[in-house]
C-alpha cells in the first residue's frame, strides 16, 4: 500500500507529471476530489496536449447530472513510480485527481 505524507491546508491541490499515449508530457496542478472514484480528470482545454481518443463512457456525478466524456490512456509519475490511469475528459475547468490514486 502506498503511503503519503504531508500537509492539509485550505488549498487542495497537487502538482502531477503526466505523459500522455500520444507521447505529451506536462506537469499538471490538479484538484484533489475526494469525491470522483476515477484517477483524473482533465477539462477539455486539456485536449490538444494529449490528443484524442475515440472511446466515450457516460460519467454520472454524485448528484445524478449525467455527461458524455472521452478518454485517453497516460502515464502519471505517482508516490511509488509511474502508474498508468485512464484520463478522463469533462467540461469542468478545473484537472480533478480522484481516489483511484488516493486508496493505493
Amino acid at each position: 500500500m502506498t503511503k503519503l505524507i504531508g500537509e492539509i491546508d485550505v488549498n487542495p491541490w497537487i502538482d502531477v507529471d503526466l505523459t500522455a499515449s500520444s507521447g505529451g508530457s506536462v506537469t499538471i496542478r490538479f484538484l484533489v476530489d475526494t469525491g470522483f472514484d476515477g484517477a483524473i480528470a482533465l477539462p477539455r482545454t486539456y485536449m490538444s496536449q494529449f490528443g484524442i481518443s475515440d472511446d466515450n463512457m457516460t460519467l454520472e456525478y454524485a448528484n445524478g447530472q449525467q455527461e458524455e466524456a472521452m478518454l485517453v490512456p497516460c502515464t502519471v509519475s505517482w508516490v511509488d513510480g509511474n502508474r498508468d490511469v485512464v484520463a478522463r475528459y469533462i467540461n469542468g475547468s478545473d484537472p480533478l485527481l480522484g481516489m483511484e490514486l488516493l486508496n493505493e
